[in-house]
């Protein structure tokens, strides 16, 4: 398949881009020239009433990230592409979300993280690390997501990060009937599932196998879920990567038809 929009990738706003030309304006020139349609600005962010942030969230405020959408909307008929305001927010355990109303009313798309696992001091985390556990946390993790969310997408959807070499035999713990299960609950609720070209990246480096996301992905397409491509890019050159969400979508079986639908926001162009 060919890829023609990312709705995940970072600028300068999230404390883990440090490429000072990863603008919006560089960002949207680069890939208008590659031929994109649509891309989402999704930086980091976390708020909440009453959790407060770790040390590394506490650099991402709810403030930067609603001006960071009010410059795009003001700015919209600038960009040679169609530039969507968003955020990736995360969870801190389930039913437990980072975005707040503010947010879910100004922004065009929320992208929400259900695996953040690497975020020791901040994510809830096993009682024990076994492939058996962190299926179960992983899985409580999503569903809570597909049901409480409200969200939009979920990002680099059924993953352990940072749990990288648990994932195949975590997976292996997950039969595709309680998969299809959860998977058809996200398609029913209209939730996107995101094909994540820097996760794809981690099987080709050899973290897990290329094959234990074809299952995932393979059986989102045949519960009836919907679906985005995204780069999760951190630099410019990270947007090469783009072509392994084409890929991963040609062995899933994934079409055209099966993506998200962003209409209503390039019928304004």
């Amino acid at each position: 398949m060919k890829v023609d929009i990312d709705t995940h990738f970072h600028t300068p706003l999230s404390k883990c881009c440090h490429d000072p030309a990863a603008t919006i304006e560089n960002i949207a020139a680069i890939l208008a020239a590659r031929g994109y349609r649509l891309i989402a600005v999704t930086d980091h962010v976390w708020s909440h009433p009453t959790v407060a942030p770790n040390e590394w969230y506490r650099r991402h405020s709810e403030s930067g990230t609603l001006a960071q959408a009010d410059y795009i909307h003001a700015h919209a008929a600038e960009f040679p592409l169609t530039v969507l305001a968003g955020c990736e927010a995360d969870m801190q355990a389930p039913g437990v979300f980072g975005f707040s109303p503010a947010m879910r009313e100004k922004l065009d798309l929320i992208m929400l993280s259900s695996d953040h696992f690497q975020l020791r001091d901040f994510v809830e985390q096993p009682a024990e690390v076994t492939p058996k556990n962190l299926a179960k946390l992983m899985m409580k993790f999503f569903l809570s997501a597909v049901r409480e969310s409200g969200a939009d997408i979920l990002t680099h959807p059924l993953y352990t990060n940072s749990y990288d070499e648990f994932f195949d035999r975590t997976m292996d713990c997950i039969s595709d009937a309680e998969l299809s299960d959860a998977l058809g609950e996200a398609a029913e609720r209209k939730i996107a599932l995101e094909l994540n070209a820097g996760l794809f990246r981690a099987a080709v480096q050899g973290r897990y196998q290329w094959d234990s996301m074809v299952r995932i992905f393979t059986l989102a397409k045949q519960a009836g879920c919907k679906f985005t491509m995204g780069t999760d890019a951190h630099k410019l050159s990270d947007f090469d990567l783009a072509p392994l969400c084409g890929k991963m979508a040609d062995q899933a079986g994934i079409t055209e038809a099966d993506l998200y639908d962003f209409s209503r926001f390039t019928s304004k162009r």
